[in-house]
């Protein structure tokens, strides 16, 4: 899924040199040029909007580095009343069974 762990090895060595505390300032050009290759909208030098890019990148990590291999299909369940919390549990639980990886779990809800 992804691609193959290439992006999270990536953006490691990123924050590797970012929080390197013998590197004053980090220019992140590779970082940069292999997220364009990874999505062309972020290729050029264009203003792009940090939801969006925020989103796209937690996607791929979670994609990259999720112990889930197989995700069987699961529809959103329909709420017909039901108490909210009991369709927030069951909401969670159907992701719990897609997703499993620390930036699931530190960023999604």
């Amino acid at each position: 899924m992804g691609h193959n762990g290439v992006f999270a090895a990536a953006f490691a060595s990123l924050m590797n040199s970012i929080w390197n505390p013998l590197s004053a300032t980090v220019q992140p050009k590779s970082f940069k040029h292999f997220l364009g290759n990874c999505e062309p909208q972020y290729a050029g030098f264009d203003q792009q909007d940090s939801q969006e890019y925020l989103s796209f990148m937690l996607d791929l990590l979670n994609e990259e580095l999720n112990l889930r291999q197989k995700k069987p299909y699961i529809t959103n369940p329909d709420s017909k009343g039901r108490k909210i919390t009991e369709l927030g549990i069951e909401c969670w639980s159907n992701a719990l069974r897609r997703d499993w990886s620390l930036p699931f779990f530190l960023f999604y809800g």
